[in-house]
């Protein structure tokens, strides 16, 4: 329901970073999603301290993936 507000916003961005978590069951990126803006885009996936197994990992990577993302980061906060 949101991306024609995020095309809108990207226009004034430098970098487009596209945000996956581990721990969610839905895919929230429709395939080829990031070649729709014409800027960069990153890949971060968050919360890799919650996860019990990297195959969630893999899935938010693929996620990213699959969206077109070629630069994937994997970030936590710190306790």
């Amino acid at each position: 329901n949101y991306y024609s507000a995020l095309m809108v916003t990207a226009c004034d961005a430098q970098i487009i970073a596209l945000v996956a978590d581990p721990t969610d069951t839905h895919q929230y990126f429709p395939p080829g999603f990031a070649q729709a803006f014409n800027k960069p885009v990153i890949g971060i996936v968050t919360k890799i301290a919650l996860i019990e197994d990297q195959s969630s990992l893999l899935k938010a990577k693929n996620q990213l993936e699959q969206s077109g993302v070629k630069d994937i980061y994997f970030v936590d906060t710190l306790q």
